[in-house]
């Protein structure tokens, strides 16, 4: 079950501090502010370099670069930018939340809640840091905290469906799955244009028992994003349990062509090959699974499937 992160720009205005030639320099702010990571990173490196902005317009185009690098992955680039951005602006709320998103993707998980924290302290109605603090409790295993965190954003943001799903995840991970579904079914109510919440629906659905429910929802979860994996693999859990196993070693075999495969899909795959009587096939999947996570085996008894 997965979640997506979200970075924030500063949609703030930058300030110049002497008359500039505004064309350019507008061009800029605005790339900076919304650009293409690659255009966003050349724009604040001009506006950073350019000597016309303000302490604070400064900051705003620091946390900007940053967010670009975030969003190429290139994560210590980004922390080093916040950095900067809080030397000049110590009270940046949305600086520290960016720093917290850049160390959950590194993850170094307490690091990040340390960020959210901070964030929090300064703005306590930041809907964004509630959401990936939870989060990142959630990674730690601590999930009653984690629901905290949601119910707080689910507070500020009542008609915002991310609140519900990441909440939802947790009461998964709880095993409350009427709970999980019960929020599943307000995400999509409020957005089911997202492919994950219909295969986070998918998934509780398949642990309950509730099979052609949860085809239904993988189902419509892949016609959204078509090669999902968190949709394949759900799918392919749900094929297994109907006892479908040339389906679901299809949907494992393109879980695996379409993200490198993870640990669910190739114990899936294992499985599946198991149970139609390939076992070296199984026992070679099966090592790769527990390579990526050394518990999955324990993580599949949720779903009751047996493998012969």
């Amino acid at each position: 079950m997965r979640r997506a992160l979200f970075i924030a720009f500063c949609a703030g205005a930058i300030g110049l501090s002497v008359p500039a030639l505004a064309q350019t320099r507008d061009e800029n702010a605005a790339r900076c502010k919304d650009g293409t990571p690659d255009l966003a990173i050349g724009a604040c490196t001009a506006l950073i370099q350019g000597g016309q902005e303000t302490t604070e317009g400064i900051a705003i185009a620091f946390n900007n670069r940053a967010n670009a690098y975030i969003s190429k992955g290139e994560n210590d680039k980004a922390i080093a930018d916040l950095n900067e951005a809080l030397k000049l602006s110590p009270n940046y709320a949305i600086a520290f939340y960016n720093r917290g998103i850049a160390y959950s993707n590194k993850g170094m998980t307490e690091r990040a809640i340390k960020d959210f924290d901070a964030s929090l302290k300064i703005d306590p109605k930041y809907f964004g840091s509630y959401i990936n603090r939870g989060s990142a409790y959630d990674d730690l295993g601590k999930y009653d905290r984690a629901i905290q965190d949601y119910n707080q954003a689910i507070a500020l943001e009542p008609d915002n469906g991310m609140g519900y799903n990441d909440r939802g995840i947790s009461y998964k991970n709880l095993g409350q799955f009427a709970k999980a579904e019960a929020d599943f079914d307000v995400a999509i109510r409020l957005d089911g244009s997202k492919a994950n919440r219909w295969a986070n629906r998918c998934w509780v659905r398949a642990i309950q028992d509730r099979l052609q429910d949860a085809l239904s929802d993988c189902n419509q979860s892949l016609k959204i994003i078509p090669g999902y994996g968190d949709g394949l693999d759900a799918r392919g859990v749900t094929n297994l349990k109907l006892k479908r196993l040339d389906a679901a070693l299809a949907d494992f075999n393109a879980a695996v062509k379409s993200d490198g495969g993870d640990a669910t899909a190739f114990y899936g795959r294992g499985l599946a090959k198991r149970m139609k009587g390939d076992a070296t096939g199984a026992d070679a999947d099966f090592g790769k699974a527990m390579k990526i996570d050394p518990n999955i085996a324990k993580r599949f008894d949720v779903f009751g499937i047996k493998s012969s």
